[in-house]
């Protein structure tokens, strides 16, 4: 009984080697704590490499595709004026009515009556009885129905390349039609006016009409996603550096340069030193440099 319990007691060796190991234990801990005081603390999240669904909605009234402006035929007194705005005529119908006192004889059939040139809608009334109509100042605006309505709006520049058909409500209807843009300008002060045309719905739409419209567009796969938060002012990211220090792995951060492409549902598509397999800074607990950093890993 005495050896077996002499077998199990410690031997001032092996004490010894538990108390360093110990030691060393506690002496780690702490010099990882000291390493790691007064560093920042930093969320981080992967970078991507996908498609962006891409939508934008706005509003517009709708406008005939063509508005020609419409003139009397000499500087004549108006008598009689036969239509009102959003009048639907046809070519050939009287518009309004003017005196010919004092024509030449041979002008008189040509000067007493301004007709329609073409199927429309009357989208301006500027003329009144009594008043003279002067060669230089239109008395209508007539619409060419024929030629179709379109729909237009300003969006953000980054957006316009990705854009090419719309859904377009029209406000006090239940109704929705498609639409093709046909054109994109740039405006002053940024953005770009687009031109949205509507499919052939005569009896539905009518000149002035609000409408909503809804865009959507799915990219090509981009390289580099990063969320939105990661964008600091100047267009730059932190990017993480893993490394070996001291202690064993150690975090760094670096100011990488980036150029913002577009942007679609919390995350920016980029360009730069930077692709999927990356990590970037979305939060930290104090600005940052170029410098170590505490890991706090984004679930």
């Amino acid at each position: 009984m005495d050896s077996n319990n002499e077998k199990k007691k410690m031997t001032p060796a092996l004490k010894l080697t538990i108390v360093f190991i110990c030691a060393v234990a506690i002496l780690t801990f702490y010099s990882k704590a000291m390493y790691n005081t007064g560093i920042p603390t930093v969320h981080i999240s992967p970078v991507k490499s996908e498609q962006l669904v891409i939508a934008y909605t706005g509003e517009g009234f709708v406008e005939p595709m063509e508005t020609v402006p419409l003139y009397a035929p000499g500087d004549l007194v108006v008598t009689e004026v036969l239509v009102k705005k959003y009048d639907e005529v046809s070519a050939g119908d009287v518009l309004a009515a003017f005196d010919v006192t004092g024509v030449e004889a041979g002008r008189i059939e040509q000067s007493r009556e301004l007709r329609a040139p073409f199927d429309g809608v009357v989208t301006g009334v500027f003329a009144d009885p009594g008043m003279m109509a002067g060669r230089y100042s239109p008395l209508f605006e007539l619409s060419n129905t024929e030629l179709g309505f379109v729909v237009r709006n300003v969006i953000p520049e980054e957006y316009a390349k990705y854009f090419l058909k719309a859904r377009v409500s029209l406000f006090d209807t239940t109704h929705t039609i498609s639409g093709t843009i046909i054109s994109r300008a740039p405006v002053p002060g940024g953005g770009v006016e687009i031109t949205i045309e509507l499919e052939p719905e005569r009896v539905l739409v009518k000149p002035d009409m609000l409408a909503e419209f809804e865009l959507i567009d799915v990219t090509e796969k981009f390289p580099a996603l990063v969320p939105y938060t990661a964008i600091l002012d100047g267009a730059f990211v932190y990017k993480l550096i893993e490394a070996d220090g001291p202690l064993g792995t150690e975090y760094r951060v670096i100011k990488t340069p980036v150029e913002t492409i577009v942007q679609s549902e919390g995350w920016v598509a980029v360009d730069g030193a930077i692709g999927k397999r990356d990590e970037v800074v979305i939060s930290s607990d104090r600005p940052l440099s170029d410098e170590r950093v505490k890991l706090f890993r984004e679930e």
